[in-house]
């Protein structure tokens, strides 16, 4: 749970780990030590659920201490950021397991300063690469972004014409096929959300299996192939469905439920994807017998019926939700009209 970055920016907060200082807008906060080492461990970890051993493991490397220490100093960084539990701004407590940093996080990595650019305009980094894929050209691969912007995975046809998954570390020269993912037809895969396992279903159960290595673990069976899918921060997992309502699971296995219901055999519930907060999801409403009346929709795990979702708009594409950099809202990116 190292910081990777120089400095780690949220909200009108600079934490720079190296020089040990914490800013609000550009003026110094008093810290801890103890209360320093954590506050990096879990701005370094935004969205992830940190248990409490692992914080203990990472703060108290060297010592047996208790949980109420644990507790004591989140508590002091709430204070220092001005934070009441009640609004979890920052951070959030997941009772008896442990906290997560909830506030988006800009990470700002080192520059030398002979590199710096000159001229006062912003920086922006690009990288352009051409991805190669040996699928037949009627049949494009999937292609999707790791939550954590480091790696793609494709699902195509390899050199020997065995469909497949490929994982492409943007840092990596070429793409590598992903042991154990072969299969007649590989539907588009989706990520956990820490973005360490892929989730996949062809023809079959819902697998997953770490981007590491390893074999795929069948996670729940279901009977349609799943058309989209999103793995939440609480492990929970939605996946589309072609046959009906969206069907819910769970990563650690068992059986899968419907969490929205088709109100007629030609109304279909695609491509959910999870919300900010882990329990709203997005979904694709379509309806074969009158297309005209497809659209999005905003779901929600805790609520009994899917009558009341709100309708966000009229269209028969799905759309993906993307957070903003800083504090501000997100946005919704989608196709019209090609």
């Amino acid at each position: 749970m190292q910081p990777t970055a120089a400095r780690f920016q949220f909200g009108p907060l600079t934490l720079i780990p190296d020089e040990r200082v914490l800013l609000r807008d550009g003026k110094p906060l008093s810290l801890t030590p103890k209360a320093f080492d954590l506050l990096v461990c879990l701005a370094a970890n935004p969205g992830r659920l940190l248990t409490k051993d692992e914080l203990l493991h990472a703060v108290w490397p060297d010592v047996v201490v208790e949980e109420s220490n644990l507790a004591y100093t989140v508590s002091a960084i709430r204070k220092a950021l001005e934070e009441s539990p009640e609004s979890a701004r920052y951070i959030e407590t997941v009772p008896k397991r442990g906290y997560r940093f909830v506030a988006p996080v800009v990470r700002d990595e080192p520059v030398a300063d002979d590199a710096r650019p000159i001229s006062a305009e912003p920086a922006v980094s690009l990288l352009r690469f051409q991805e190669q894929w040996w699928g037949r050209p009627n049949e494009p691969p999937s292609i999707s972004i790791s939550p954590d912007g480091r790696h793609l995975v494709l699902g195509a046809e390899g050199p020997d014409g065995v469909p497949r998954l490929w994982v492409r570390t943007l840092s990596e020269p070429s793409p590598r096929a992903v042991p154990g993912t072969e299969s007649s037809n590989v539907v588009p895969p989706f990520w956990s959300h820490d973005s360490r396992f892929l989730a996949w279903a062809s023809g079959g159960p819902l697998k997953k299996i770490s981007i590491s290595g390893g074999t795929p673990q069948t996670i729940c069976q279901i009977t349609p192939n799943c058309v989209g899918g999103s793995w939440n921060r609480d492990d929970i997992i939605l996946l589309g469905n072609p046959n009906g309502g969206v069907i819910r699971c769970l990563a650690s296995g068992g059986g899968a439920t419907l969490v929205t219901r088709a109100a007629e055999p030609s109304e279909l519930h695609l491509f959910p994807s999870f919300l900010p907060d882990g329990r709203r999801f997005i979904y694709l409403r379509v309806y074969r017998q009158a297309p005209e009346r497809s659209g999005l929709y905003v779901g929600d795990l805790a609520s009994e019926s899917s009558d009341g979702d709100m309708f966000l708009m009229a269209t028969g594409f799905n759309a993906s939700y993307v957070s903003a950099a800083d504090a501000g809202p997100g946005v919704l990116l989608f196709l019209r009209d090609r």
